[in-house]
């Protein structure tokens, strides 16, 4: 007979290290947790950067694009909840 999702899960995380003890929910939800950890670490790089620093212009840019990237994911969590 053949084997459901759940089942073929269960068999593939059990002989998995990296997936033991994780449910298909918690890993699915990775990527979305790290844009958050993302816009916190850039943040703290543009803190840390003179604004004479060449570099300043672009990585500014960079935390506004991923601050607006942390909007949509979240209106699109709390659109489909």
């Amino acid at each position: 007979s053949q084997k459901n999702f759940l089942e073929i899960w269960n068999e593939v995380s059990d002989q998995s290290d990296a997936l033991r003890g994780q449910t298909l929910e918690s890993i699915l939800i990775m990527p979305i947790q790290r844009v958050p950890r993302y816009r916190l670490l850039l943040n703290e790089l543009k803190k840390a950067t003179p604004e004479t620093d060449p570099c300043y212009t672009q990585l500014a840019e960079v935390c506004d694009v991923v601050k607006g990237l942390a909007t949509d994911i979240n209106e699109a969590i709390r659109a489909h909840e």
